[in-house]
């Protein structure tokens, strides 16, 4: 452990970096135990920092006082990712699958094989193509020979987390990022709105509109929500629709037990990038799609 001088005590030491100014953040302390001699290192969040000692909340909820003269070495540590941010990427994508009513799927390994039978509208880049986290079980060229007979006459196309270097030959066709937060507090973050929104459910699926003007999606899978398709007219914009649509979306989820809530985003689109941040999302990891070279390049 990296040592770091704190106010003067057992050491004598008059140089540090804790202080008054780690009220309110995560810290570690090297400490001795009054009486025994023990040291050990404590973990907590910084609730009070006097001339005399300091109070740290640990992670049972409880708090515990420690006096300066007793602490040997500290320093602030980041946060502890939230619960929804160490669940794995591949276990993110598959909340997915429940978005599209034709969805038929083959697994390759620990890749899965995605198209629909019946789409509603464009084809969606995410519903047909090889969400490819993971390894195949087989060659690449063994797992490419899955992708032509599964899609027969449609692109090949793969969705592979970004840094995924296998796919370099192949073209880049677009990148987004998956992001979510925690159910309530993006609900808490959306204003209250006068805009009437309809909300059309059906199974787990539904559906926000304002008119012909606003549109968005959702679907539940387990207690995650995922919002995708939001649409605003452009001469709508900026007047509080997208925030509606989502705020009705995200009240439905939560009264069906939903507490995380995701969605996609361009990469490129800083504009919604500023919205859901805005509404407490943050980037959870970030992927590429690749469109494979036809059979007589190859």
């Amino acid at each position: 452990m990296q040592q770091v001088h704190l106010y003067p005590g057992r050491m004598g030491r008059n140089q540090h970096r804790l202080g008054p100014h780690v009220i309110g953040t995560r810290i570690v302390v090297r400490r001795v135990i009054p009486h025994t001699g023990e040291v050990t290192d404590t973990l907590g969040v910084c609730e009070s920092w006097t001339e005399a000692d300091c109070v740290l909340r640990l992670h049972d909820g409880s708090s515990l006082q420690i006096a300066l003269g007793d602490i040997i070495t500290g320093k602030p540590v980041p946060p502890r990712a939230s619960a929804r941010q160490r669940v794995p990427a591949r276990e993110c994508e598959l909340h997915g699958l429940v978005m599209w009513p034709s969805l038929v799927t083959e697994p390759v390994g620990d890749w899965l094989l995605r198209t629909e039978t019946a789409p509603i509208g464009r084809r969606r880049k995410r519903a047909n193509s090889a969400l490819a986290y993971g390894d195949p079980g087989c060659s690449m060229q063994e797992a490419v020979t899955h992708l032509r007979r599964f899609y027969a006459d449609l692109p090949v196309l793969v969705q592979a987390e970004a840094g995924d270097t296998r796919f370099e030959e192949w073209e880049c066709i677009g990148a987004n990022h998956f992001m979510v937060a925690s159910l309530p507090s993006a609900l808490r973050s959306i204003p209250p709105s006068t805009h009437q929104v309809d909300l059309f459910v059906e199974g787990p699926r539904a559906v926000a509109k304002v008119g012909d003007i606003a549109i968005a999606e959702a679907a539940l899978e387990g207690d995650w929500i995922g919002v995708h398709g939001l649409s605003v007219g452009a001469e709508r914009r900026r007047t509080g629709l997208a925030r509606a649509l989502m705020a009705e979306l995200l009240d439905w989820g939560g009264s069906l037990g939903a507490t995380t809530t995701w969605l996609h985003v361009e990469t490129d689109n800083q504009a919604a990038i500023a919205l859901y941040e805005a509404m407490n999302y943050r980037v959870h990891h970030s992927s590429r799609y690749f469109k494979a070279p036809s059979e007589a390049s190859e």
